[in-house]
């Protein structure tokens, strides 16, 4: 392998990178208008609604994202597409620089670069507008820093490092476990002398400074985030995998041939002194993660730097150019499977063909498509069908109605929706949609796949409206509307009980 530093200030192929990266966006664009909105991106266009420095199960950052392209660009797919676009574009960029950093020639920097157009769990993340679209980013930022600082020996650089990392924790929690497995890394590998580094210190509160406002928001408000977690953890929300399944998960996610790439780059990275922290690092969160039940998603954001050490590992053995030549093959047949690219009537069929279930990572997740598709379909029948109940209603009870649904992809849709259909308020007391309804008081509810006031006796009558469910959209979307009628409570009194963090 050459040296290092000949090779990290060696030209950079900027064109080609740059080429890579215009066509990681150009995938998300492309394909935007194919299927729909998913549930959460709802959710997130309402949390842009509502600016704050917290939400019940997410950190702020995706919020003011969301506000400002709505500011800038609307809320059309395309419109969220191109953002989340631009990040898959950003994403091919910093593990090509990785890939520098860890001593990569041109070859290797290209073949980073390339390969995260490859991983199915990167198109189908950056193919949604949510937090995962930008977690890779800020965790990829935060070691580029390091490696640069460590390269040049320049201590300052560290800050950079804590101001990624303060705003990953502001854009998703589980940051603190990725930062937690980092300084655990340091503090076992050869690079342990950083801790007699002060930016070292510096670089860590200017990361707990950045994430200061959402916890005191968490600290104003009885720290809600914990409640939620805890909530999650005791219903089992979540699909718990043995350690032996959360590895095979993690092949599959990736897509098995793809372990040509990152496998040696684990290697790689422990078997080089200077970068040996990086591969604790990933051995040390993937234990975390195991140990905590975590979803098999939530290690994907620390993928590119295997592959950007796998890119450098194949780029010194005989016969490199062949990697990306297999890797591109096996991996175009599993693009339809997280890229809306084949009419949707079709995917479970080739799915089947490929001996490919549906993914879950929630108990409840049952459709006839994954459910990062399955929660695409049906919202705007959902609308209309809410809007025909609610315009049976006489004029003098519209006055005195609201919506109330049973979680918040439904709220969002919703209102989402309402400028084209004509609906009342709308509200929902699942996780941060508790918050924005506590001061609504109607007296009759369009009740939206919840029935609970009508189990516990909250209406004074109740009456049928039309069933709903479009026949891709996940299992608990399908439903029947209902219409309680005159509530025996004023909902404000309700509202505490009705609480539903999960």
């Amino acid at each position: 392998m050459a040296n290092q530093d000949s090779i990290a200030t060696a030209p950079f192929p900027w064109r080609v990178v740059l080429a890579i990266s215009v066509a990681a966006l150009l995938i998300h664009v492309l394909t935007a208008p194919r299927y729909g909105y998913f549930r959460d991106e709802f959710y997130i266009l309402a949390c842009g609604r509502h600016i704050d420095w917290g939400y019940v199960d997410h950190a702020p950052l995706v919020g003011l994202i969301a506000r400002l392209t709505t500011i800038t660009l609307g809320t059309s797919l395309y419109a969220l597409r191109f953002i989340t676009g631009i990040s898959a574009a950003l994403k091919a960029l910093l593990t090509a620089l990785l890939a520098r950093e860890l001593g990569g020639n041109r070859f290797a920097v290209v073949l980073a670069a390339f390969s995260t157009l490859l991983i199915p769990v990167f198109l189908a993340s950056d193919n949604q507008f949510s937090l995962n679209t930008w977690e890779p980013l800020f965790w990829l930022s935060t070691l580029l820093a390091i490696l640069i600082s460590l390269r040049t020996h320049r201590p300052k650089l560290l800050l950079w490092a804590g101001f990624f990392a303060g705003l990953g924790l502001e854009n998703k929690h589980s940051t603190l476990f990725f930062l937690a497995a980092l300084a655990l890394a340091i503090l076992l590998g050869p690079h342990r002398r950083l801790l007699r580094v002060p930016h070292l210190y510096l670089s860590a509160a200017l990361a707990a400074l950045i994430f200061l406002p959402n916890l005191l928001w968490q600290l104003a408000h009885n720290f809600p985030t914990l409640e939620f977690l805890q909530n999650v953890n005791a219903t089992h929300k979540n699909v718990e995998l043995p350690p032996a399944k959360f590895l095979v998960a993690q092949l599959m996610m990736l897509n098995p041939v793809n372990a040509l790439l990152w496998l040696p780059g684990l290697y790689f990275l422990l078997r080089r002194a200077p970068f040996r922290f990086l591969g604790l690092t990933y051995l040390v969160l993937l234990i975390e993660l195991m140990a905590l039940h975590g979803k098999d998603y939530y290690l994907a954001p620390i993928y590119p730097l295997l592959l950007a050490a796998g890119a450098v590992f194949w780029s010194t053995r005989r016969w490199p150019f062949s990697v990306p030549a297999v890797l591109m093959l096996a991996s175009i047949p599993v693009f339809p499977v997280v890229l809306p690219i084949l009419p949707a009537e079709q995917l479970a069929p080739y799915m089947s063909k490929l001996g490919i279930a549906p993914d879950k990572t929630e108990v409840d997740h049952n459709g006839p498509l994954p459910q990062i598709f399955g929660d695409q379909f049906g919202w705007p029948e959902l609308a209309a069908a809410t809007a025909q109940v609610y315009a049976t209603l006489p004029p003098d009870e519209q006055q005195r109605t609201a919506v109330y649904t049973a979680n918040y992809g439904e709220a969002g849709a919703l209102e989402f929706y309402s400028s084209s259909f004509k609906l009342p308020g709308i509200l929902s007391a699942h996780n941060t949609y508790w918050y924005w309804g506590r001061d609504a008081s109607p007296n009759t509810l369009i009740l939206v796949n919840s029935e609970r006031l009508i189990r516990e006796g909250h209406c004074s009558s109740v009456t049928e409206g039309p069933d709903v469910g479009h026949p891709l959209a996940m299992g608990y979307e399908h439903f029947r509307i209902r219409v309680c009628h005159g509530l025996k409570q004023p909902l404000p009194s309700l509202w505490p009980k009705l609480k539903h963090w999960s």
